[in-house]
């Protein structure tokens, strides 16, 4: 994992085929199946943390990250990459903490409004 120190100049070195491979699971997170869902939740995981885009900083204590998080009307798409990043990893990480908790936020569209928002950025 990276630090936030290091996350711009990592996110200057991801490739588009990079970013692509991330946003092609974004249609699974739609899925009603919980069989395609969890594909699509376990592959996006797996690309961020490839990617790097998980960082490592004390999200268990950033109180305007779950003020983000738990704001309904939050406008993801105006925010900048890292705080996205930061955001994504609040996500992840926290389900190691409180399982099922990646999943309630992506059937809340949570998830998928982060990628959205860095495919805004980087798509």
């Amino acid at each position: 994992m990276i630090t936030l120190e290091e996350l711009p100049a990592q996110l200057t070195l991801i490739s588009k085929s990079d970013w692509a491979d991330l946003f092609k699971h974004l249609p699974g997170l739609r899925a009603a199946k919980d069989k395609e869902l969890n594909k699509a939740i376990d592959g996006l995981v797996e690309q961020a943390y490839y990617m790097q885009l998980i960082v490592n900083f004390d999200w268990t204590k950033w109180t305007e990250g779950k003020a983000l998080l738990n704001t309904p009307d939050t406008d993801y798409s105006a925010l900048d990459a890292a705080t996205l990043c930061k955001l994504l990893t609040v996500v992840v990480r926290g389900d190691r903490f409180t399982e099922g908790s990646l999943k309630a936020r992506v059937k809340e569209g949570i998830l998928e409004k982060i990628v959205e928002g860095l495919k805004n950025k980087f798509g």
